[in-house]
């Protein structure tokens, strides 16, 4: 008990000591003329020896000044990451939210809000892509992959990237955003303004806050917020009788465009392993998102911010993220022929302009991914969609080529090419006998093919079909 009681007493003196310091530094040069008095309270002796009132009552004031101090100045301004603390800042007594964060308190109508502004420069770098370069990137190409945006092209002057943390996995009633993310463009710099709901009465504050900027833009950018973030939002402003904010905003979910583009090459489509496969940004001491409903409800309990001043910067960071991102994205869709452009996302660029359509951007890609390289699976389908593109276009003599290019190199999925084969000399070049060749190999083969598209029926039909043409010939040769 004797060390315990050691270690508290040595808790309350650093706090004292800590509190004294920050009081007697505002205060004006009358209070603290006398020197003496300034020495005794800086003394640990003479500390010991303030009674347990004493002690309160200057807690209290410490408190009241930092308020102040707080409330007459403009809203802190730092560049990303700054002011986040590891760790280590769990030994000790706890702390206050304005304490570990960088932030002022925003007064609206339905009262007060912790407010975190952060303005990153011109040149900030998310991984390999500096967020500013989308200021310069053509959102027309994004039609491609977003069929909404056919009437209305983004400008990104214009647009909120929007991200919250919540007190659960879900959208139901009981589910609240206690900390939500906007990020956007003033000028060249890119500004985030983090919204914290310090207890539950303060959710109308925080509602109000975010209208006051999201009216302000008409597009929204979220990741996975068409499923989650969008309709939590508008759930909150629903229970509290209130309009969401943004009127019919045209939404960028940048999820889904992720899957068109990196299914291929990434294991998981989750921002954190898009952002390490494709921006080359490794987060370092991130708490996972999965974890900080639990962590706000510890810091409810304490009030002590250490258990969520993680949420700041894994908040921060999706934001940013999704901003250079969308540059990334776009640089892609513009040219995916890039040295550095991995095989896989130029697959995933043809075959999405394949399915709109666009042969020749499809057939280019296509080309363009083989050269590169691609793993067996990848490699066949594009030959097989290549070779389809050439099929459409009547290049039978390239369409032939690839057929037979995939028969000699992936044999035992040849049923496809095998076919294919049937069919142009059954009904383009008039070879019965090679048409009939390539049937029967794909009978004989059946069983080693992994490639089952057609049915063992279906063959046996073709065949006879091809033989009874066979026999036509051979009676029209013989009555000539």
């Amino acid at each position: 008990m004797s060390n315990i009681k050691k270690r508290l007493n040595l808790l309350r003196k650093k706090k004292i000591s800590r509190n004294t310091a920050g009081i007697s530094g505002n205060l004006s040069d009358s209070e603290c003329s006398d020197k003496s008095s300034k020495d005794q309270i800086s003394d640990p002796d003479s500390i010991k020896r303030l009674t347990k009132i004493e002690q309160l009552q200057q807690l209290i004031n410490g408190v009241k000044i930092r308020s102040t101090v707080k409330s007459n100045n403009e809203p802190e301004t730092i560049e990303g990451g700054k002011g986040l603390l590891s760790d280590t800042i769990m030994e000790g007594p706890g702390q206050a939210i304005e304490d570990l964060i960088p932030g002022d308190y925003l007064e609206t109508s339905h009262g007060l809000c912790f407010r975190v502004k952060t303005t990153y420069p011109y040149h900030h770098y998310q991984g390999n892509i500096a967020i500013s370069e989308l200021l310069d990137k053509n959102p027309a190409v994004l039609e491609n992959v977003v069929s909404d945006l056919k009437d209305h092209t983004p400008n990104f002057s214009r647009t909120l990237f929007f991200d919250t943390e919540t007190t659960g996995l879900d959208t139901g009633a009981g589910v609240y955003i206690f900390l939500a993310g906007l990020g956007y463009f003033d000028g060249n710099r890119f500004v985030v303004e983090q919204f914290f709901m310090r207890d539950f009465p303060e959710e109308p504050a925080v509602l109000d806050a975010l209208e006051h900027i999201m009216n302000r833009f008409d597009t929204i950018v979220t990741y996975n917020g068409k499923t989650y973030d969008w309709p939590l939002l508008e759930s909150r402003y629903a229970m509290n009788r209130r309009s969401v904010p943004m009127n019919n905003p045209v939404h960028l979910d940048l999820l889904h465009i992720a899957r068109k583009l990196y299914k291929h090459r990434l294991q998981s489509c989750r921002l954190v392993s898009v952002e390490e496969g494709v921006l080359g940004y490794h987060r370092l001491d991130d708490l996972p998102g999965a974890l900080l409903p639990e962590r706000y409800f510890q810091y409810i309990r304490s009030r002590d911010a250490r258990f969520i001043h993680k949420a700041f910067s894994h908040n921060a960071n999706d934001i940013v993220s999704m901003a250079a991102l969308l540059s990334s994205m776009i640089t892609l869709l513009q040219n995916p022929r890039k040295i550095d452009t991995p095989a896989e996302d130029v697959y995933s660029y043809a075959r999405i302009f394949e399915l709109n359509n666009d042969c020749e951007k499809a057939e280019n890609a296509y080309t363009h991914a083989l050269e590169k390289g691609l793993n067996p699976e990848l490699y066949y389908r594009a030959l097989q969609s290549l070779s389809l593109i050439y099929k459409r276009q009547g290049q039978w003599d390239k369409a032939c080529q690839l057929w037979r290019t995939m028969i000699q190199t992936v044999p035992e999925a040849g049923l496809f090419p095998t076919i294919e084969l049937a069919k142009y000399y059954e009904h383009q070049a008039h070879d019965y006998l090679q048409a009939k060749e390539w049937v029967q190999s794909a009978i004989a083969n059946y069983s080693h093919y992994r490639d089952r598209s057609v049915i063992m029926p279906e063959l046996t039909h073709r065949l006879a079909r091809i033989e009874y043409k066979i026999e036509g010939t051979r009676r029209h040769s013989e009555k000539a």
